[in-house]
């Protein structure tokens, strides 16, 4: 009995045994990999995890200006500019701006293609991106191209970018092509305006005409302008009422300064056939009123030779022309060349400056129109 009992518990000490090695067997790998991996790099790996996916899911997701896809602009092109995540940006902002350097253009609106995640500006001048654009483009200088940097984004500031975009101020075809072109009209002006009557009272050969010198000198300026803006803009209505005012009173000074001359000539003629018809009255009378008639006579002899100076007067050289009368010269046509080219000066300026024709107020068209007015008013008593 006590053998069995003895047998029972060695059998059972056996089972015990075997299970216990099946049991160290089956931890042993488990414990094994946990001591062959540091806690320090487990602590790693679960930091990496938190820390740089969600910045990186954040990153994709923000939009960004990924390329400039024209490579040369100029005033009335298009600017393609690739937008990453285009769609994240206008539902932020639908109301999206350029920005040139730093600067917004306002006043532009852009086309959006969603699909290829692309902007497209037309570089245009209005009333609203004017003052951005003359900045770039204003007073131009040599060279003729600006890199400019390039971004979009609502008007509270733009999106980060490092893209750039050449912007074509003038083309040197055409810049070339202009000046040719002025030089020989500027060239042409100054060789044929002595040898005819272009700018003279009368025949060729007579005194230079201060107002026809004005008023060609108005015309070659407005044209300079005129077609340096179509130039470098590509705008062709550009002409403020202010200038075409101005033109008006150049214009006008011109024809009543004709008008003032053609009445002076009229009046002598005038005045000549009434001595004639007088004469010819006197000289049916009985008795012959001798004295009376020799003074008729005298009258129109004189009369005669007024009309033969006024038609023969000759040039006494361009400057003395426009600035002296019969007394030398004189205050009311010296004023008249002074202001013209102080204010041909500022128009051009402003003109280079603002690639637009300046804007004259009332008081400058007004002080323009004083001396016009004043060197009519002189012309009318004026002796040749």
């Amino acid at each position: 009995m006590t053998d069995r009992i003895m047998q029972r518990h060695s059998k059972l000490l056996h089972l015990a045994a075997v299970q216990i090695v099946l049991i160290m067997m089956t931890f042993t790998p488990s414990i094994a990999a946990t001591d062959a991996s540091p806690t320090a790099d487990t602590k790693n790996v679960i930091d990496t995890k938190t820390t740089t996916t969600p910045a990186d899911v954040k990153s994709a997701k923000e939009p960004s200006v990924t390329k400039v896809l024209t490579n040369t602009v100029r005033l009335g092109e298009d600017l393609k500019i690739e937008v990453n995540n285009l769609d994240e940006l206008m539902k932020k902002s639908p109301k999206i701006s350029l920005y040139l350097d730093g600067r917004v253009v306002k006043g532009i609106s852009p086309e959006a293609d969603i699909t290829n995640n692309t902007l497209y500006f037309t570089i245009k001048r209005n009333d609203d991106s004017k003052d951005a654009l003359n900045r770039l483009t204003g007073s131009p200088k040599p060279p003729w191209v600006r890199s400019v940097e390039v971004s979009v984004g609502p008007e509270s500031g733009p999106l980060p970018s490092n893209q750039k975009v050449k912007l074509v101020i003038i083309a040197e075809w055409r810049l070339y092509s202009w000046l040719i072109g002025m030089f020989l009209f500027g060239i042409i002006l100054l060789v044929v305006a002595p040898k005819t009557e272009m700018l003279r009272t009368n025949d060729k050969g007579s005194p230079y005409s201060l107002a026809l010198t004005q008023m060609a000198f108005w015309f070659f300026i407005v044209l300079l302008a005129y077609s340096f803006i179509t130039l470098v803009t590509g705008e062709w209505d550009t002409f403020p009422e202010s200038i075409l005012v101005l033109l008006g009173i150049a214009s006008g000074t011109m024809l009543g300064a004709r008008v003032i001359d053609d009445n002076k000539l009229n009046a002598l003629k005038t005045t000549k056939n009434n001595l004639e018809n007088q004469m010819a009255a006197l000289r049916a009378q009985v008795p012959l009123p001798v004295a009376q008639i020799g003074i008729l006579l005298h009258q129109h002899d004189n009369t005669i030779a007024d009309i033969n100076r006024f038609k023969t007067l000759r040039s006494d050289g361009f400057l003395n022309d426009i600035l002296n009368d019969v007394n030398g010269v004189s205050l009311h046509r010296f004023q008249i060349v002074v202001w013209t080219l102080v204010f041909g000066v500022i128009f051009w300026e402003k003109t280079y400056q603002d690639l637009a024709m300046p804007v004259f107020s009332a008081t400058q068209l007004a002080l323009i129109g004083i001396s016009s007015g004043t060197y009519l008013g002189f012309k009318l008593p004026e002796q040749h």
